[in-house]
């Protein structure tokens, strides 16, 4: 991840309470990005598609259609230092912008820079906006960029964010290549530093487990292994057989399933939904009426997340065709085709109707799993594979799940938020085991062919998952449920999976031969296998570029100070305040939360989980009681009035819920 990505996507991140089952791995993609276009003062950038231009002076702006963010690019030239090359650089786009600094400081460089320095504003979220800007230096010579942002579009618009981002380069900057270069061998040598820096890293982010493989040539798993503990309660070790929450690279194998039914003749990715099951609705009529096998599975059909509906107010007998029901409400806010949109129930609407159509009589959910047992699990010999929860934990070998507590802290964390995946599992409820994980992985890198020389897939329903629906960066695209990029000179294609407290990860390099499958069950696991991938690439091919040690020594130094930043802001409810909110709010889609007080402390009790809930004060007057317990820890409700009585409005960057109090 390089340095202004990581800078930008903290804001995107920002606005998005809840990140379950989404490829927090996309990061590594755009970081491959290459500048089309040269400034006056001699650095590269990019227009991403659909976004205008203008130039004036030492002055790029760049804004998306919906005309409301900008991205400048300010040549500010000598400045002291990067604070105040930022000061020149908004003195010259924007000189009425004036927000309070939430963090400034220097980070990490990359892409030719000798120098990064960043700043973040406060905003407050009734704006619906954030700001933030990076300088970077070369020489004497400054850069600065400037983001300006509505939340919406940063949500809408992330990659394309990303991209920008990524180009940003001085015109003598080579990038590293890859191509034509010798691969290293995974030997015994190779094993032993993977693992000492999986070890290292693992203590540094508090990530309680891991299971990890590391796979060669022709498929085989030359190494698995489990380090740590699946459960820090009893210090039970991680160990091959340990089940571990996939998360999103459940969508990869459903999608496998889907392509061998393509294979067969028994459905068209270019056929209309309803022409297999007429049950399905997405929104209007009009849109129902466009949605093609392969819409359901691209992420390029203009959909948003919508995690909160379905992780808040799960219903206790909610099946498969609750899936439907939460589509039928959704309407894309991006054209088909046009940006990359992550949504989770719409990939898990892919798995019910490709199981529906080999399975007409039976339960969508039973006809799924049917479908995943005989065309994916069966073949690949993947025997640990659950959707569930309780069977999991029930096998006695399973992995709990951990967060961070107040103090940064690792403890286990419960189980239940998970268990509201299930309804909507083709998209990211699937458990495995490390060897099974690594089975999956080694298809993609055999293209459907066996350790033991056995065709199980063909090789076009395996690669034809990495068709490019939708470019998450310059030569980094979205297929169906998997990632594949042009990294450095050579192909590359991952996905990761992310669930509350558990989070995986393959990177698979089909010249090289290799890849590696990781599985951890930390809140600090997606940095953990973000950097995993930088390691083995690193490793792989003698990188000098990707600096995973300094990932995650950001990343260690990123949590402590965000922490720190995110409970200086918080007050303790007062009373008065506290005492006119109690009662019971009702939201259309997330059903009932009810605020009570326990001693002197106010609680939030929703659906699916309760939090206690401290108070912050905006700089424009308004307050938000914000929730500080385990994996919910920073979501925020704005607090406002409707015909006198209190509102509580919880804001998912592209939707706003507002509950409104009942009694």
């Amino acid at each position: 991840m390089t340095t202004r990505l990581s800078v930008f996507t903290a804001l995107l991140l920002a606005t998005s309470a809840l990140a379950a089952t989404g490829p927090a791995s996309a990061s590594i993609l755009v970081e491959e990005a290459e500048a089309a276009k040269v400034t006056d003062g001699g650095t590269r950038y990019a227009v991403p598609e659909g976004w205008s231009e203008t130039v004036a002076g030492d002055i790029v702006t760049l804004a998306p259609p919906e005309a409301d963010s900008t991205i400048r690019l300010v040549e500010v030239g000598e400045a002291a230092n990067g604070k105040a090359a930022i000061a020149a650089a908004w003195m010259a786009a924007s000189p009425d912008f004036e927000r309070p600094v939430a963090v400034e400081r220097e980070v990490p460089t990359s892409n030719g820079w000798d120098e990064a320095y960043v700043t973040a504003y406060t905003i407050p979220p009734a704006v619906g906006r954030g700001a933030q800007a990076v300088a970077l230096r070369k020489g004497e010579r400054w850069t600065v960029l400037l983001a300006d942002l509505a939340i919406a579009t940063a949500s809408k618009r992330g990659a394309q964010i990303g991209e920008i981002n990524a180009a940003i380069a001085p015109t003598a900057y080579e990038k590293e290549s890859f191509a034509g270069k010798e691969a290293r061998a995974i030997d015994t040598a190779f094993v032993t530093e993977f693992r000492d820096w999986l070890k290292a890293s693992m203590d540094a982010l508090q990530v309680p487990g891991v299971a990890y493989a590391l796979i060669g040539k022709d498929g085989a798993i030359l190494h698995e292994e489990g380090l740590g503990v699946r459960d820090l309660a009893s210090g039970a070790p991680v160990d091959p057989d340990t089940l571990f929450m996939v998360g999103s690279n459940t969508k990869g194998m459903t999608t496998l399933m889907i392509a061998s039914m393509v294979e067969d003749g028994l459905i068209d990715y270019d056929a209309k939904v309803i022409d297999y099951d007429p049950d399905f609705r997405l929104g209007s009529a009009e849109t129902t009426d466009k949605v093609l096998v392969r819409h359901l599975i691209c992420a390029c059909t203009g959909l948003p997340r919508k995690d909160m509906e379905w992780v808040i107010n799960t219903p206790a007998d909610a099946g498969a065709g609750w899936t439907y029901d939460l589509l039928a409400g959704t309407e894309p806010t991006s054209g088909f085709g046009e940006v990359f949109q992550y949504n989770n129930v719409i990939a898990a609407a892919a798995g019910y109707v490709a199981g529906h159509v080999l399975y007409p009589d039976l339960d969508r959910g039973a006809a799924y799993d049917k479908a995943m047992d005989e065309r994916v699990f069966g073949p690949l010999g993947m025997d640990s594979v659950t959707f569930k929860v309780d069977e999991a934990i029930a096998s006695g070998n399973a992995a709990l799940f951990h967060g961070l507590d107040g103090d940064g802290k690792a403890v286990t964390i419960e189980a239940g938020p998970n268990r509201s995946i299930y309804p909507v599992r083709p998209a990211g409820a699937a458990w495995a085991d490390i060897g099974d994980f690594a089975s999956y992985v080694a298809n993609e890198l055999t293209e459907g062919v066996r350790s033991d020389g056995t065709r199980v897939f063909a090789a076009d329903a395996v690669t034809g998952r990495r068709v490019h629906s939708i470019p998450i960066g310059k030569d980094a695209w979205y297929g169906m449920g998997v990632m594949s990029a042009n990294m450095n000179g050579v192909p590359a294609t991952f996905h990761g999976g992310d669930v509350f407290g558990h989070h995986s990860q393959y990177i698979a390099l089909p010249d090289a031969g290799v890849a590696m499958a990781i599985l951890t069950n930390g809140t600090s696991g997606s940095t953990l296998y973000s950097a995993a991938m930088r390691k083995f690439v690193e490793m792989v091919y003698d990188a000098k570029e990707l600096k995973a040690d300094e990932a995650i020594e950001e990343a260690v130094k990123n949590s402590k100070e965000g922490l720190e930043r995110f409970w200086s802001k918080l007050v303790p409810v007062d009373a008065d305040r506290g005492d006119a909110l109690l009662g019971t709010y009702e939201e259309t889609a997330l059903g009932r939360a009810t605020l009570v007080k326990e001693g002197e402390d106010y609680w939030i009790r929703l659906p699916s989980f309760s939090s206690k809930v401290m108070l912050r004060e905006h700089d424009d007057g308004t307050a938000s009681v914000v929730l500080t317990d385990g994996m919910w820890r920073g979501v925020a409700l704005l607090i406002g009035d409707a015909d006198g009585q209190p509102t509580l409005t919880l804001d998912d960057s592209q939707h706003k819920y507002r509950y409104a109090r009942v009694d």
